[in-house]
């Protein structure tokens, strides 16, 4: 993973803060779901045809399996989930005007007819930290406190889709409705969400009393889950038998931990050398995934959810590049004999985020994406040692795309006012697709990995928030070509040791104007999984 740095729009600390605070503080009203969903397995996927009994349609016939059931902590609270809502709404809204002064400068004072008829629906002209990475957080706040409620994934989203858009509708009254807010808010919020949410549940499925670290872990990193636990009085264990880290093994996980040390021979003629650290986490709440049995599952609660996050630095500027994904529906099946023998499959559709703001590499690369729901297939085979496996994702995107070209539009007509978006904060708004493709063969301690994105964005003309201003509403597009290759050498379980190389190409045109860059690194990393 490569990785960059956002340049912040002003406020973005401030609101940052927020987002955490009324996570907390609405969790406190609501009962958590950790014991329903608990545990997490760390069992590295490795599949295979087996001898071992199928068990059906539902998993594995094992009764440790089973978690501790409740019917009155684990009833949905719809009710509570609209208090916590408007708790946030309540805090959110005092902190608005407690900084009325900043957030002035976005007043339009639209009527309500036109805020009605849509005329007043605008895509804004915030920067591109703000409305990429600050507004997903405040989503994902948003999704995970209702789903601490006990409520589905369909309901959850409603939620927070609604406290978004009465944020955008109600609190922000005075000013014109951001289409791009009701859009990414709520959508890359279920994409993190649930990868947090599933986070709190495994790190709060100890299978003994927590202590020490177990307990340091789910007061951190799962909070809302804990909190609510207390608050509602919950005291359930996690299903046994218990994984490496003494939680619930009812759920896999694999948590890794990265250095890279880059080098890109062609920046400016003169080598640039990029440091990167980064987490990548998966978490799969389907129990016997991996283990040997044979078996097929519907999935309809986003049982498989993966979050990556990676910070880089160069002489050439910090970078910062965030991704999740999470598979709302589908099917899985799998026959597993042993660790060794096994094969597995999943089929359905996935939802997915991507941030990426970065000078590290050289040359700016800054985009932010939203993923609508799109076509999502994963495989992994073992046989006598061999390994392979392929993950594939297609969607339709929503994106702000920095445009390396616009300058050399603004050069040509320097009189000409373009996009306000594009003048105050050089990245458009389009809608685009993406194709990513990761595959790897193994045998032994050995592996080879590549991967593969193609994604192409064409600007969206039109929806100016300041139109009248506009002279020339350009239009904009952008090509993405990225591929890596790596050999990854793995003595341990948890530890690997890799060497390779990555391509990444960005064909920016604004008009007849185009500037493209590729950036070619080489480098080396170590990896510790857990």
């Amino acid at each position: 993973m490569t990785v960059r740095c956002p340049t912040t729009a002003a406020g973005l600390g401030r609101r940052s803060g927020l987002c955490l605070v009324l996570a907390l503080s609405a969790a406190s009203a609501a009962p958590d779901e950790a014991p329903k969903h608990a545990g997490v397995g760390a069992h590295a996927p490795a599949p295979a045809p087996s001898s071992a009994p199928p068990a059906g349609e539902d998993g594995p016939a094992d009764p440790s399996l089973t978690p501790p059931s409740d019917p009155e902590l684990d009833a949905p609270r719809p009710g509570r989930a609209a208090l916590a809502m408007g708790a946030l709404l309540a805090l959110g809204t005092a902190w608005y005007w407690a900084y009325r002064g900043d957030n002035a400068v976005d007043w339009d004072d639209p009527n309500l007819s036109a805020r009605v008829s849509g005329e007043a629906w605008r895509m804004d002209n915030n920067g591109l930290a703000l409305n990429f990475l600050a507004h997903p957080f405040s989503g994902t706040a948003f999704y995970a406190v209702a789903r601490s409620q006990h409520l589905s994934v369909p309901t959850s989203a409603l939620y927070s889709f609604l406290t978004s858009f009465a944020w955008e509708y109600i609190v922000e009254f005075r000013e014109k409705v951001s289409i791009n807010d009701v859009l990414v808010t709520p959508g890359a919020g279920i994409a993190m969400g649930e990868f947090f949410h599933k986070l709190g549940l495994y790190v709060n499925s100890s299978t003994t009393p927590p202590t020490g670290f177990r307990n340091f872990a789910r007061i951190v990193t799962g909070p809302t889950v804990a909190l609510t636990r207390w608050v509602d009085g919950d005291t359930r264990l996690g299903a046994a038998p218990p994984d490496a880290l003494g939680f619930s093994s009812r759920m896999h996980h694999d948590f890794r931990f990265h250095y890279a040390f880059m080098r890109n021979d062609e920046s400016a003629g003169e080598p640039l050398d990029r440091h990167e650290v980064g987490f990548r986490g998966k978490l799969v709440a389907i129990p016997g995934y991996q283990k040997p049995g044979a078996f097929d599952k519907s999935l309809m609660d986003s049982e498989i959810t993966e979050l990556a996050v990676a910070v880089s630095h160069s002489s050439a500027g910090n970078g910062l590049e965030l991704f999740a994904d999470t598979l709302l529906v589908g099917h899985y099946t799998q026959n597993v004999s042993n660790a060794d023998n096994g094969a597995s499959a999943a089929i359905g559709s996935s939802i997915a985020y991507h941030f990426l703001d970065s000078h590290a590499a050289g040359v700016p690369e800054r985009r932010g994406v939203f993923h609508f729901p799109g076509v999502a297939a994963e495989t992994q085979l073992a046989w006598r040692g061999f390994r392979a496996e392929l993950w594939a994702r297609a969607h339709a995107d929503f994106a702000g795309i920095g445009s390396l070209a616009y300058p050399l539009w603004v050069e040509a007509f320097p009189d000409e006012r373009a996009k306000a978006i594009l003048r105050k904060e050089a990245y458009y708004y389009g809608l685009g697709a993406t194709g990513r493709v990761r595959a790897s063969l193994g045998w032994g301690p050995l592996e080879l990995r590549s991967s593969f994105e193609a994604a192409y964005y064409d600007s969206v003309e039109g929806l100016d928030r300041a139109k009248q201003l506009v002279t020339v509403d350009v239009d904009a597009s952008d090509l993405f070509r990225n591929t890596s290759v790596d050999l990854v050498l793995e003595p341990l379980d948890w530890l690997s040791l890799s060497c390779g190389i990555s391509e990444r190409l960005n064909l920016s045109k604004v008009q007849e104007f185009r500037e493209t860059t590729k950036i070619v690194e080489r480098g080396v990393a170590l990896s510790l999984g857990f």
